[in-house]
């Protein structure tokens, strides 16, 4: 057996969630696997929110990877590979170190489990691995994205005194809450208290809330509307960034969209609290250059470019909005076509609505996993006066998308969920998509 073949092995030995809260077993797991004395002495960022966890914790990385520290990056899920999961000093973590780690875990685990009476999630063990392969690489700062909320998730033992809350939408309502004002108090709880957090897009009324909460707790609060990133006619593209009192600086990134422009506001405000903090200074060109250089799979990313397809793994009505005023803010001009794709369970209403406002032509799928049937998004959007065309078979349906979009000189976008979006890229890259649906 391969290292990757073992190691994927025993993480699907572990169920998917634990037995109840988490935090005490996994407190007990890091002290048997000697892992507290390296947490206690480490520099940490937790990541927590909606959406946008991954894409500000891989971009804040690179940029403090660029700035010269060494960090070590855990975050979930991944998109076509597993160990896209784990970083190092911005580079992916070999299957043979996972395996060495996990290997010399899973035992202390089975005891712990066999002592409580209880079972360790995927997630725990994950997060020990990280932890295991972060302290044999001294790694000096560990950047982790919460699984699930921030009060009861692994995160919370990290004690980090920097926290980033990057959105917050109704999700998990039967953990976290059933408002965004809960939502939002429970992913605060990942920050330390007398820490920082900076906070990502959120209304007035919610900020209002979350500055209250954070007084309480002596946490001081950072919002990413006092970083200015204003875009420049004269490339597409190109925004220029006003730090507090710094001369301004011209970035062309390769990531697209609202999501994007707010994903980098915040990730470069994280990185100047912390720098400041820290006593190290960013410069413009190592923001220029890390913003610049980076790429963020299944988030509305560039997987073609004869014709353009875009490829975004929006599941949410906010990420559907958001989604969607990018398209109509950046290709006002083009044509398009959507190649959409919802999982099962879904509310269909906003992503049907907002398809029709852009779209001349759709062509509706599923995923081989959990994927909806595709009728019933077919359905909504012929009520919005749209007759899409629809398909069982996703590789048939991407190639009647890309044939449109050729003969009609159109551009692309591909939606409906991290399964989706995965399964369409393995497809256009001639890629396996074997990892897609481990987790």
């Amino acid at each position: 057996m391969t290292d990757k073949t073992q190691f994927l092995a025993l993480t699907k030995s572990f169920a998917k969630f634990g037995s109840g809260i988490c935090l005490a077993r996994l407190q007990l797991a890091i002290e048997h696997l000697s892992l507290d004395a390296y947490i206690e002495t480490t520099k940490k960022l937790v990541i927590t929110g909606t959406n946008g966890k991954g894409s500000v914790a891989k971009l804040t990385n690179q940029i403090l990877c660029g700035a010269g520290k060494s960090t070590g990056l855990f975050t979930s899920p991944h998109f076509l590979e597993f160990n896209e999961r784990f970083t190092v000093n911005g580079e992916l973590v070999d299957y043979a170190e996972l395996n060495h780690a996990a290997q010399n875990i899973v035992p202390t685990l089975n005891k712990i489990a066999a002592t409580l009476n209880e079972e360790f999630g995927v997630f725990e063990f994950l997060y020990l691995v990280a932890l295991t392969v972060f302290k044999h690489k001294k790694v000096e700062l560990i950047i982790m994205e919460a699984g699930i909320g921030g009060r009861y998730d692994p995160i919370r033992l990290l004690k980090s005194r920097f926290a980033i809350l990057t959105s917050v939408d109704l999700e998990h309502c039967d953990i976290l809450g059933n408002t965004k004002e809960l939502i939002a108090f429970d992913k605060i709880d990942g920050c330390e208290h007398g820490g920082t957090l900076v906070v990502g897009n959120i209304d007035e009324h919610l900020k209002s809330k979350v500055r209250a909460y954070a007084k309480l707790r002596d946490i001081q609060c950072y919002f990413n509307s006092d970083i200015q990133l204003n875009k420049q006619a004269s490339a597409f593209n190109q925004y220029q960034v006003t730090l507090d009192d710094n001369a301004p600086f011209s970035i062309t990134p390769k990531t697209f969209g609202k999501f994007a422009q707010e994903n980098i506001k915040t990730a470069i405000l994280m990185s100047e609290v912390f720098s400041k903090d820290m006593g190290f200074t960013i410069s413009a060109e190592q923001y220029s250059d890390a913003i610049n250089r980076f790429t963020n799979d299944g988030r509305l990313s560039l997987v073609c470019d004869a014709p353009k397809i875009f490829v975004d793994s929006a599941h949410t009505d906010e990420s559907f909005n958001m989604l969607f005023d990018s398209i109509k803010q950046d290709f006002p001009q083009a044509r398009i076509v959507v190649l959409a794709g919802i999982s099962k369970g879904r509310d269909q209403t906003v992503l049907a609505a907002r398809i029709a406002e852009v779209a001349e032509h759709c062509v509706v799928s599923k995923a081989s996993f959990k994927g909806a049937e595709p009728t019933l998004l077919q359905d909504k959007l012929k009520n919005h006066g749209l007759a899409a065309s629809q398909s069982d078979d996703l590789k048939q349906a991407v190639m009647e998308a890309k044939a449109y979009a050729q003969a009609h000189d159109a551009i692309v976008f591909v939606c409906g969920g991290l399964f989706f979006a995965g399964e369409v890229s393995a497809i256009l890259l001639n890629k396996s998509n074997e990892d897609i649906y481990l987790y």
